[in-house]
């Protein structure tokens, strides 16, 4: 009886749609899916995707379990272009001496023409894993090692590397264990192609216990924000922090320290941070939300004339099973993504998922969740996230497409342009003949006709496709 009820459906969906053809001049939009990147000599357990960055037409995916001469997670880094017909393999970046487990790749960011990798668990000054970044410039598509960054003070375990960004001349690196305490540092370089020079240390000076100060960083200009994930406030509750410098004659100022209004212990609130112009962007991916504890939510603070406000609070409503929403984050200007990479899509667990928020007026929106067109459970895709202009990539480090070996990692690169959803035959027109296809893709139960994201395609993606069918392009 099944196969009866869908066809009085179709021909009530005929019409209903009818009326509106053609379609409109204006409607909705959603993110779509471009690519799936792969590493060109991908392997189990390479982790792929377990961090990420983008600048323009080109991105930087580290891979930091990657085997490499034979040295377990040596780790290894690729950087992708997008030309003509997509997005292709530029280069594979490594460390020029590979150790077992010193994780190349475990952090990376790029700005232009440079990159940065970070190798947390780098050998190096007589110690055991104090950590270092790379620094890559490339010249007519060819990428060369340039620099090797290392704190003078170097200890062993302080994990350098553990997060790193590069905006212009400036690199700042995190090194989260570092202190007797693991109270943590972030180390700040200038400089250009192969001179750069320490300028600065950082460390959390409220007086406060802290640790992980330098979990996360991020630079944009004269301003940079790190992450401190574990900070005991004057009630003696730990809690997490976000510190915003400013750069004047005098060098790299603290300017304020970012909190939630909300916060709550063990939120870690700054695990995740991305600065853009006059706005930071913190994940605190264990928050207790409305839907249920420890789900995770990112905060947007803005720079006034009167210091930092909390401009917005990102919660995904309709989270389940702990998603970990705020794991990762991206900003660029008015355009924010997060990653959620414990997601649940249906009933399929942990495939990840990515959420798009636009600002306008000083009022974020949210888009629609970002999903893997080919996600399957445990893939956790929005481990990593990145963002600039309408192009975003996910990381999805446990994905698994080398047959019978788990973990080799991919990344996700979505279009977050104005794209019909009801342009099912992608003329760029909706009419009779996306009706069509809709109606075949229903019958088939292809999930691209999951417009509720719910993982199951029935009679409520009907009603979706009718509003974005209305909407038109």
């Amino acid at each position: 009886m099944a196969r009866p009820m869908r066809i009085v459906r179709r021909m009530s969906l005929v019409v209903v749609m009818a009326a509106g053809l053609p379609g409109a001049a204006s409607g909705q939009c959603d993110p779509v899916q471009s690519a799936k990147l792969i590493a060109s000599d991908t392997f189990g357990d390479d982790q792929f995707g377990s961090s990420a960055a983008i600048d323009g037409d080109t991105l930087i995916v580290g891979a930091p379990r990657h085997r490499l001469s034979g040295m377990a997670e040596a780790g290894a880094a690729y950087v992708f272009v997008r030309g003509p017909s997509g997005w292709v393999q530029e280069a594979k970046l490594t460390s020029p001496d590979p150790g077992v487990a010193e994780w190349f790749g475990w952090s990376v960011a790029i700005d232009g023409e440079t990159a940065v990798v970070g190798s947390m668990g780098d050998d190096h000054s007589g110690k055991d894993g104090p950590g270092c970044a790379y620094v890559f410039t490339r010249e007519g598509g060819v990428w060369s090692l340039r620099a090797k960054l290392m704190a003078p003070d170097a200890e062993s375990y302080d994990y350098l590397g553990c997060s790193v960004s590069i905006s212009g001349s400036t690199i700042v690196a995190g090194a989260f264990q570092s202190g007797w305490s693991n109270e943590g540092a972030a180390y700040i370089f200038e400089g250009a192609g192969e001179l750069w020079t320490m300028r600065a240390k950082l460390i959390e000076a409220s007086g406060m216990w802290v640790q992980w100060f330098g979990t996360s960083v991020a630079v944009d200009g004269d301003t940079l924000a790190v992450g401190c994930t574990w900070r005991r406030d004057g009630t003696g509750v730990i809690d997490g922090a976000a510190c915003v410098y400013t750069l004047g004659a005098g060098g790299w100022v603290l300017e304020e320290t970012l909190t939630a209004a909300d916060g709550m212990p063990y939120d870690d609130f700054g695990w995740s941070i991305d600065v853009s112009g006059d706005s930071v962007l913190v994940g605190a991916r264990y928050d207790d939300t409305p839907r249920g504890q420890d789900m995770g939510s990112a905060y947007v603070f803005r720079r006034t004339g009167g210091g930092w406000i909390e401009e917005a609070h990102f919660i995904d409503m309709e989270a389940t099973s702990r998603p970990n929403f705020g794991w990762s984050v991206g900003l660029d200007g008015d355009v924010a993504v997060v990653g959620a990479p414990r997601q649940w899509r249906g009933g399929t667990s942990t495939t990840g998922a990515g959420h798009v928020y636009s600002r306008s007026g000083g009022v974020w929106t949210a888009g629609p969740r970002m999903y893997a067109a080919d996600g399957q459970p445990q893939d956790e895709m929005g481990y990593s996230a990145a963002v600039s202009g309408d192009t975003a990539v996910l990381g999805a480090w446990l994905d698994t497409h080398v047959p019978y070996v788990g973990d080799s990692g991919s990344a996700y690169v979505f279009e977050l342009g104005c794209v019909c959803r009801a342009d099912l035959t992608g003329d760029g027109l909706v009419d009779f003949g996306d009706y069509l296809e809709f109606l075949n893709l229903y019958e088939a139960g292809d999930l691209s006709v999951d417009f509720s994201g719910d993982g199951i395609v029935a009679f409520s993606d009907y009603l979706e496709f009718l509003n974005f069918y209305d909407a038109g392009c």
